[in-house]
């Protein structure tokens, strides 16, 4: 009895941790973490200007949680990236939405985030890595 009792504790602590942390890793691990611009546009699905913007950096491996309709990602000059769109809140593999590549160079891609309303009900979410 007192063997189940301790197996059952212990998967039960397994399960509450798994919760805490870092997100869902979906792609190889990466040794190394790389930042570039990105661009948030509040009312603009296109990434074409007409919305209000505001820029930033995204950081690869982190899940980033959409507050906006759309995300420009500048590629990085020597490194093939990817950006992945989710239908969740956590970068969950169940939620797969899109991967948009981001191929080395010096271009940009527009990525939907599809958050009309700031992230409050329209809940997704997106991550960036690279190879």
């Amino acid at each position: 009895m007192f063997h189940a009792k301790s197996i059952l504790i212990g998967s039960v602590l397994t399960l509450f941790s798994l919760g805490e942390g870092s997100p869902l890793q979906l792609t190889p691990r990466q040794d190394v973490t790389y930042n570039t611009t990105m661009i948030t546009y509040i009312a603009d699905t296109t990434c074409g200007g007409s919305g209000i913007t505001l820029p930033g950096t995204v950081t690869s491996g982190q899940c980033l949680r959409f507050k906006a309709w759309s995300y420009k990602i500048v590629a990085l000059p020597d490194r093939d990236c990817t950006f992945t769109t989710y239908n969740s809140a956590t970068c969950g593999s169940k939620g797969l939405d899109t991967v948009y590549p981001v191929p080395a160079g010096n271009g940009s891609v527009c990525a939907f985030g599809g958050a009309y309303d700031g992230g409050l009900r329209y809940i997704r979410s997106g991550i960036y890595n690279c190879a």
